[in-house]
C-alpha cells in the first residue's frame, strides 16, 4: 500500500519533489526481500522514473541485491543499478561513443529474460512482465516469446481470469501467434468462464479477434455469461471490444448482439467517435441491421455534435457499417460524408478503398466528394497495393458517371502490380475496366494473359464474373471466354439462379460465334426450363433480353445454332406470371414483354398483366421503352386499347421534345398496327361506352377503332408533322417524304408541313404507300427498319437540300403555277396556309394537346414571305371574309408586309357590302355585318384608307339602326352575330380611324346595353372582355367624337360612356366573384392593365375617389382571384398584379372604403333610361330598369364583406407570395415588387408587422437589382430610381443601416436619380 501511494505520488509530482519520492521509493523497493512481497511491477515503475532523473539514485543503494530476491527482480535490479552507476559517474560529462556502444550492447544482450527465470514466476508476474514486455522495445524477439510460452504453459492451470487476459492481450499486442498457448489458455478460460468480469471478457476476446482464432467454444461460453449479465460493468469501451470480437471472426450470435444493442441504447450519450464507429462497424459485419440502434448513435452523433471529433477510421468504419446494412440516406450521413474533403490527406490507403466503396453503395457521392477521393488516388498511387486499387477501381466503375479517365490514368501503376495481384483482385480490375468501356490495350492484355491459367482453379462464382465482363467488351473468340464457357458448362446444374442469368445474360451479348458459347447456351436453356431456379425480375428481363437476342424473329441463321427448346420460354413465362410485385418494376416487365413480342410468343396473361401494372404503376417508363412496348403488342396482335392509349399518353406534347428515332418507331408501329388489323378483318370491340365512329375526325387510320383512340392517333400524327417543321431547317428533305408514307395511308397529308407538298410530291407518296408496311421488331436492328428520322446530323451544313428548302421548293410550283395549270394553289388555300403558319410565329400554333406551340423564325419567315407573295397577286379571288381572315392573321402574328396589306385593304375596299337601309331586311343587313366585323378586327389598331372609313361609317349608321329597328320589331337581331364582340370592334376601328359620330358612338353603346350588358347570369356575355378593351381608351379619351360638338351633348355622352363602362366592369367582376371560369386572372389583369396609365411610377388617380364605381369593383375581383390562385400564377403575373395595384393607389385607400353601390346603381339606371329614351319601352324585349335593379342587386350580392376590409389581407398575401420566389424573379419582376414594398412601407392599411415584411422584403430585391444592374431597362432605372428618391426622402435611417442594406446596394441607390 505504501508503494502505491508513492507510485501515484511520483507520477503526479514534478520538480523537487521528484528526488525524494524516487529516494524513498528506491529504500521501499529494497526492503522487499521476500519473494511474495516483491512485484515486477514495483520495479518497473522504478525502471521507468529512472529514465526521468537517474542521476538523483544513490550509488551505493544497490546491496539489496543480494538479499534473495527473485531472479527476475535480480535481473531488473542489475539493470537498474547498471543505470544508476552510469547516471552517476557521467553526470554533467559527455560519454564517449565507444562506452556508450559497449554499454548499449551489454544491455542488448542481457536483456531477453533465461527459460529458468520465467519457470520460477508466479502467475501474476508472469501476467505483468508479458505485459511489459508487449509494449517494450523488444516485443518483436521470438527467442523471449519462446521463454514466455514455456512458462504459460507452465502455469496454466493456475492462472486467473485477469491474468488470462493480460497475458493473451499481450500475446495479441505482439502479434504472436502461438497456437498452442491459445488453445491451452482457452480450455482455461472456459475452465473459469463465471470468474470473468467485463473488463477481462472484452481483453480476452479482443485477443482471440486480433490473432484470428475462430474458438468457437470459448465464444459460446462467453456469449451466454455476457446474455446472462445484467450489463451495468460494462461500458463503451468493453461493448465494442466484445461486438468487434464476435464480428471479426464471422460468429452471428444474434441473441448476443441484442443484449449488446439494448445496452448501447441505455450508454447511447456516453459514447465517442470511437465507440460508435467501432459498434456500426461490428453489427455491419454480421448483417444485424438494428434500426434502433443506429438511429439512437445518430442521434448521439449530431445531439452532442462529435461530427467536428471524427477522425478518417471513425468516417470510412461508420459509411462502411450503412453500406453493409444497404440503409438509406440519413441527414447524419450526409454531414459524415460531408467531411470527407476535409480529412481526406488523413485516410489510409484502406480506408480510402472502403470510403469510395461505401458512398457508392450509398448513392450519396456527389461530384465534389468524388472528385476529392479520386485526386487522392491520383496523387497516393503508389501507395496502393493491388486489393486496395482494385477495390478503388471497381467501386468507380460502378457509377453512371464514367470516370474512365481515372482508370486510364491508374493503367501504369495497374500494370505494376499485376504480377503478385491474386486472383479475387484481377478479376476485380478486369470487371472494372469492362464495366466502364474505355480500355487500355494494354492493361486488358496483360489481365487477359494472367486470367486465363487462372480459370481452372477458380471458384464458379468468379469464372460466372469473368464471364459477365467478357461479355460486356463482346470478346466472343478470346481464348479466356471459350475457356470459361467450357468451364462453366460442366457445372451449370451447381450454379445459383443469380449466376445463370447472368451466364445466359452474357451469352446473349456474345453471340452464337464460337462452338463453346453455342454449347454453354444449349445447357443455359435447358437449365432454364427447369422449375428449380427462383430468378428475381432483373434476372428475369437479362435472361428475356439474351433469349430475344439469339432467337429473335428475323435474325440471320448463327454460325453454331443452339436451338431454343420449346419449353424455356413458356416456363420462364410462368416464373413471370407467379411473380406479384411487378408494380415496382414496370421497367423490367416492359422490358419482357419487348423480348416476348421480337420471340414471336403471345401469352395474353402475360401482355394482360403488363397492361394493368404499366397503367397504374406510379413510375413512367422511359420513351424509347415506350415506343418499344406500342411495337410489341402491335407485333403479337394483342390490341389493347387501353394500354396502347395510355402509352400515347405518355408522349410529350411539346414538338422536337422526343427524340426522332423513338418518334420513328412509334409512327411505324401505329401503320403497321393499321395496316394489318384492317386486312385481318377489323379491331377489336371498342371498351364499353365507347363510340366506334367519330365524325369530327377525318383520318383513314383505325376506320373502326374507339373515337377516344382515334383522336389520341390524329393528336400524334399531327406532333410527327410539327416535329418534322419544327426542325426542317436541318433535316434533310428525305425524311419528309418517307414520313409522308404513313401519313398517306392514314389520310393524313393535310396536316403541317405536308399540306405543302406538290402534286408530284405527294403522287411519289402515294405509290409508295399501296406497299405493305415493314413489321417492326423484326432483325439485328429494329431501329433501321423502314424509314429512319435522324437528328444527330444538319442536312443544311453537309450541302444536301432540307426539308425547308424542299418545302420552299414545293409552295413555290403550287402559288406561281400558270392560271391554267391543275397544280396551282387557289387563293383561299393560301389564306388557309398563312392563317396556319402565321399562328407559329407568335407561340399560338396549335400541337395535338391543344397547346400553344411555335417554330423557328427561320423556318416559318421564309414561307410567310412566300404565301404572302402570292396571295398579294390574287386577292381578287378573295371574299371578304377571307380578307379579314388574311388581316386578322397578319395582325395576330405581328406581320405587316406592305404589298399584301396594302392588297388587301384595296381588295376590302373593291368587295365592302353596301350600308344597310330601313327597307333592307334585318337579316340581310346582320349576315352581311360578320365580315365586316372581322375586317375591324383585322385592321388592329391601323387606320383604314379613306374611302374604306367612310365606306364603314356608312355602314355602321345603316347597321345600328337596323339593330334598333329589330328589337324594336321583335325579330331577329345581333344576336346571332356575337353582338358585343361585333360593337367592339366597330368602336375599335371607327376611334382610331376618328370617324366616330355622336349618331355612330350613342348608337352602339345603345347595342352594347341593349345585348348583354344588363343581362345578369353566371359567366359574363361572350365578347365583354372585347367590349371593355374597346371602351377603355374612349374612357381616357378626352374628346371622343370625330367631329366637333357642343359642350352639353359631349358631356351628355361622356355620362353615357362612364355609365357603361362602369356597368361593363361591375358585370365582369360579378362573373369573377360568382365563380365563373371567365374573366380568368390574367385576363382581370389584361382588362385593368387597359384603363390604367402604363408608367409604373406615375400612379393613377386614387381608384376610390374616382368616379367610376364598376373599375373599383373589378380590382376587388382581381384581387380576390390573383390571392386564391397566386401560386399558380407565377412571379411575372404576381409582380405584374403588384405593379398595378400600386399604380391604383390601393395601398393609399383608407381602411373603412367599400364600393359605391349607389352609384353604381344610379349609372344602371340613366343607362337604362338611355336606353328606353332610344328605342321606346314598349318596344323593348324586357323592361331596361327592372334589368338595371337586378343586375345591380346580383353584384351587391357576391360582396358580403367591405371592400376596405378585403383590400389590405389580399395585398399582403399577394406579397407574402411574391417575396417567396424572389430567386425566380427577372429584374423586371423585381422591379415592380420593390416598388409595390416601397409604397407599403409608409401605408396606413397595413399592420406593423406587415410594413416589417415589406421592409424585408424591400432589402433582398434591392441587393438582387443592384447586382443585376447592367440588365436593367429604361423602366427598370424609372422603377428602382423612384424607390431610391423614396427611401432618401421619408427613410433615410433605412439608408444609413448597413445592417438592412449592403454598402455596394447603398451606394447604387445613391448615383441613381429619377428620370
Amino acid at each position: 500500500s505504501e508503494f502505491v501511494c508513492l507510485r501515484s505520488s511520483a507520477s503526479a509530482h514534478h520538480g523537487v519533489w521528484r528526488g525524494r519520492l524516487l529516494a524513498k521509493l528506491w529504500q521501499t523497493v529494497s526492503a522487499c526481500a521476500v519473494e511474495h512481497h516483491s512485484t515486477v511491477g514495483c520495479l518497473d515503475m522504478a525502471l521507468q522514473t529512472t529514465r526521468l532523473s537517474a542521476s538523483r539514485w544513490p550509488c551505493d543503494s544497490c546491496s539489496f541485491i543480494s538479499r534473495g530476491l527473485s531472479p527476475t527482480l535480480i535481473m531488473a535490479s542489475s539493470q537498474l543499478a547498471a543505470r544508476v552507476r552510469r547516471s552517476a559517474s557521467t553526470t554533467g560529462f559527455i560519454v564517449s561513443k565507444r562506452r556508450r556502444r559497449e554499454e548499449n550492447g551489454s544491455q542488448r544482450r542481457s536483456r531477453a529474460p533465461g527459460r529458468g527465470s520465467l519457470l520460477q514466476l508466479g502467475p501474476s508476474d508472469l501476467a505483468a512482465a508479458i505485459r511489459v514486455a508487449s509494449q517494450g522495445p523488444n516485443a518483436s524477439d521470438l527467442r523471449m516469446w519462446r521463454s514466455y510460452s514455456e512458462a504459460v504453459l507452465f502455469q496454466a492451470g493456475a492462472l486467473r481470469p485477469k491474468q488470462l487476459a493480460f497475458i493473451l492481450n499481450g500475446f495479441s499486442r505482439a502479434h504472436v501467434p502461438d497456437k498452442e498457448v491459445f488453445r491451452r489458455l482457452a480450455d482455461r478460460a472456459v475452465e473459469t468462464v463465471g470468474e470473468f468480469e467485463p473488463r477481462d471478457t472484452a481483453l480476452l476476446l479482443n485477443a482471440y479477434a486480433k490473432m484470428v482464432f475462430r474458438d468457437l467454444e470459448l465464444f459460446a461460453s462467453f456469449s451466454r455469461i455476457i446474455r446472462n449479465d445484467t450489463g451495468a460493468g460494462y461500458g463503451e469501451q468493453q461493448i465494442a471490444l466484445i461486438a468487434n470480437a464476435y464480428a471479426r471472426l464471422s460468429i452471428v450470435d444474434a441473441n448476443l448482439f441484442r443484449v449488446l444493442s439494448s445496452w448501447t441504447l441505455k450508454r447511447s450519450s456516453e459514447f465517442t467517435p470511437q465507440g460508435i464507429a467501432t459498434v456500426s462497424n461490428a453489427f455491419a459485419k454480421v448483417e444485424a441491421k438494428d434500426q434502433h440502434l443506429f438511429e439512437a448513435l445518430a442521434g448521439a452523433i449530431i445531439d452532442r455534435d462529435l461530427l467536428p471529433r471524427f477522425e478518417a477510421q471513425h468516417i470510412a468504419n461508420l459509411l462502411n457499417a450503412y453500406a453493409r446494412l444497404h440503409m438509406g440516406s440519413t441527414d447524419m450521413l450526409q454531414m459524415v460524408v460531408g467531411r470527407i474533403p476535409a480529412k481526406v490527406h488523413e485516410f489510409s490507403t484502406v480506408e480510402i478503398a472502403a470510403t469510395i466503396n461505401a458512398v457508392i453503395k450509398l448513392s450519396m457521392a456527389d461530384h465534389r466528394i468524388l472528385l476529392a477521393l479520386a485526386s487522392t488516388v491520383r496523387e497516393r498511387a503508389h501507395e496502393f497495393r493491388a486489393r486496395q486499387m482494385a477495390q478503388v477501381l471497381h467501386a468507380f466503375s460502378m457509377l453512371t458517371v464514367s470516370y474512365g479517365k481515372l482508370l486510364k490514368d491508374m493503367s501504369p501503376h495497374v500494370l505494376s502490380f499485376l504480377t503478385d495481384a491474386e486472383d479475387q483482385s484481377l478479376i476485380s480490375l478486369f470487371c472494372a475496366f469492362a464495366r466502364v468501356g474505355q480500355s487500355p490495350m494494354t492493361v486488358m492484355d496483360s489481365l487477359l494473359q494472367r486470367l486465363e491459367p487462372r480459370v481452372a482453379g477458380l471458384e464458379p462464382p468468379l469464372q460466372v464474373q469473368l464471364f459477365y465482363a467478357c461479355g460486356r467488351l463482346g470478346l466472343s473468340s478470346e481464348a479466356l471466354t471459350t475457356t470459361l464457357a467450357m468451364k462453366l458448362r460442366l457445372v451449370i446444374n451447381q450454379l445459383a439462379s443469380q449466376h445463370v442469368a447472368n451466364c445466359m445474360f452474357a451469352s446473349g451479348r456474345l453471340g452464337l460465334n464460337t462452338e463453346e458459347v453455342a454449347g454453354l447456351v444449349s445447357v443455359l436453356q435447358f437449365r432454364l426450363a427447369r422449375s428449380d431456379l427462383d430468378l428475381e425480375p432483373q434476372q428475369c428481363a437479362n435472361v428475356f433480353h439474351a433469349l430475344a437476342a439469339l432467337h429473335a424473329h428475323g435474325l440471320p441463321p448463327p454460325i453454331w445454332p443452339a436451338p431454343l427448346p420449346g419449353t424455356t420460354v413458356p416456363t420462364m413465362v410462368a416464373r413471370v406470371l407467379k411473380y406479384d410485385m411487378w408494380e415496382k418494376h414496370t421497367q423490367l416487365l416492359a422490358s419482357i414483354i419487348v423480348s416476348c413480342a421480337k420471340l414471336r410468343y403471345h401469352s395474353t396473361p402475360l401482355f394482360r398483366l403488363a397492361s394493368d401494372r404499366i397503367r397504374t404503376a406510379e413510375r413512367s417508363l422511359s420513351m424509347p421503352l415506350v415506343a418499344d412496348l406500342v411495337a410489341a403488342f402491335v407485333v403479337v396482335e394483342a390490341m389493347d386499347f387501353e394500354i396502347l392509349s395510355w402509352m400515347l399518353s405518355q408522349v410529350p406534347g411539346t414538338p422536337g421534345s422526343l427524340p426522332l428515332s423513338t418518334m420513328a418507331k412509334l409512327l411505324r408501329s401505329l401503320d403497321y398496327a393499321n395496316h394489318v388489323f384492317v386486312d385481318v378483318g377489323g379491331w377489336p370491340q371498342s371498351p364499353e361506352g365507347a363510340a366506334n365512329t367519330s365524325s369530327d375526325l377525318t383520318m383513314l387510320a383505325f376506320p373502326t377503332a374507339p373515337a377516344f383512340f382515334q383522336k389520341q392517333a390524329l393528336g400524334f400524327y399531327a406532333n410527327v408533322g410539327l416535329t418534322l417543321f419544327v426542325k426542317a431547317e436541318r433535316l434533310p428533305a428525305q425524311s419528309l417524304l418517307e414520313a409522308a408514307v404513313p401519313f398517306a395511308r392514314a389520310g393524313l397529308l393535310s396536316l403541317v408541313p405536308f399540306d405543302l407538298l406538290g402534286l408530284e410530291a405527294r403522287s411519289l407518296v402515294d405509290d409508295r404507300a399501296r406497299a405493305r408496311p415493314i413489321e417492326p421488331l423484326s432483325g439485328p436492328d429494329s431501329a433501321s427498319e423502314g424509314f429512319r428520322l435522324d437528328d444527330g446530323g444538319d442536312a443544311g451544313n453537309q450541302g444536301g437540300e432540307t426539308i425547308l428548302t424542299f418545302l420552299l421548293r414545293e409552295s413555290s410550283c403550287s402559288i406561281f403555277a400558270p392560271s391554267t395549270s391543275p397544280t396551282r394553289a387557289s387563293a383561299v388555300s393560301l389564306v388557309r396556309w398563312l392563317i396556319r403558319y402565321s399562328a407559329f410565329v407568335s407561340g399560338n400554333g396549335r400541337n395535338f394537346r391543344g397547346n400553344d406551340s411555335s417554330a423557328p423564325p427561320a423556318v416559318v419567315d421564309p414561307i410567310l414571305r412566300l404565301l404572302a407573295q402570292g396571295l398579294a397577286e390574287r386577292v381578287e379571288e378573295l371574299t371578304l371574309h377571307e380578307i379579314a381572315d388574311a388581316l386578322s392573321t397578319l395582325s395576330r402574328a405581328g406581320l405587316r408586309p406592305r404589298n399584301l396589306v396594302d392588297a388587301l385593304l384595296s381588295g376590302a375596299d373593291a368587295k365592302f357590302p353596301a350600308a344597310p337601309t330601313l327597307g333592307d331586311a334585318p337579316a340581310a343587313s346582320f349576315a352581311q355585318a360578320a365580315p365586316v366585323a372581322d375586317l375591324c378586327r383585322g385592321l388592329a389598331g391601323r387606320p383604314p384608307p379613306a374611302a374604306l372609313g367612310g365606306r364603314l361609317a356608312m355602314f355602321t349608321e345603316g347597321l345600328v339602326r337596323a339593330d334598333g329597328s329589330a328589337t324594336t320589331m321583335g325579330s331577329e337581331s345581333l344576336e346571332g352575330l356575337t353582338p358585343l364582340r361585333t360593337v367592339a370592334a366597330f368602336l375599335s376601328a371607327l376611334h382610331v380611324a376618328g370617324l366616330l359620330s355622336q349618331t355612330l358612338f350613342q348608337g352602339l353603346l345603345m347595342s352594347a346595353l341593349r345585348h348583354g350588358v344588363l343581362q345578369m347570369g353566371g359567366a359574363a356575355p361572350q365578347g365583354l372582355e372585347d367590349l371593355f378593351l374597346a371602351l377603355s381608351p374612349l374612357f381616357a379619351s378626352v374628346n371622343l367624337l370625330s367631329s366637333g360638338a357642343d359642350a352639353q351633348t359631349h358631356s351628355s355622352l361622356k355620362r353615357l360612356l362612364d355609365d357603361v363602362f362602369a356597368l361593363v366592369a361591375a358585370r365582369l367582376a360579378y362573373a369573377s366573384l360568382s365563380g365563373a371560369p371567365t374573366p380568368t386572372p390574367q385576363q382581370l389583369l389584361q382588362l385593368l392593365q387597359s384603363a390604367v396609365p402604363a408608367s409604373s411610377a406615375e400612379a393613377a388617380p386614387a381608384l376610390f375617389a374616382a368616379p367610376n364605381p364598376g373599375v373599383a369593383l373589378l380590382a376587388v375581383a382581381l384581387l380576390e382571384r390573383v390571392q386564391s390562385v397566386a401560386h399558380e400564377l407565377g412571379p411575372s403575373a404576381v409582380c405584374a398584379c403588384l405593379d398595378l395595384f400600386a399604380r391604383m393607389q390601393l395601398l393609399e385607400g383608407p381602411a373603412s372604403s367599400a364600393v359605391d353601390f349607389d352609384a353604381l346603381r344610379d349609372a344602371a339606371t340613366r343607362a337604362a333610361a338611355a336606353l328606353v329614351a332610344t328605342e321606346g319601352a314598349q318596344g323593348a324585349k324586357e323592361d331596361p330598369a327592372r334589368q338595371s335593379a337586378d343586375c345591380i342587386s346580383a353584384i351587391e350580392s357576391v360582396c358580403v364583406r367591405p371592400m376596405g376590409e378585403r383590400i389590405p389581407r389580399s395585398l399582403v398575401s399577394i406579397m407574402r407570395v411574391a417575396l417567396t420566389w424572389q430567386r425566380r424573379m427577372g429584374v423586371t419582376e423585381a422591379s415592380r415588387a420593390a416598388f409595390f414594398c416601397a409604397l407599403a412601407l409608409d401605408s396606413q392599411v397595413f399592420t406593423e408587422a406587415e410594413r416589417n415584411e415589406a421592409s424585408q422584403g424591400l432589402a433582398h430585391l434591392l441587393e438582387k437589382l443592384c447586382w443585376e444592374r447592367q440588365k436593367w431597362s429604361v423602366a427598370d432605372h424609372r422603377l428602382v430610381s423612384f424607390v431610391a428618391d423614396l427611401l432618401r426622402a421619408e427613410f433615410p435611417e433605412l439608408l444609413r443601416d448597413h445592417r438592412w442594406l449592403s454598402r455596394s446596394a447603398q451606394d447604387v441607390l445613391q448615383t441613381l436619380r429619377r428620370l
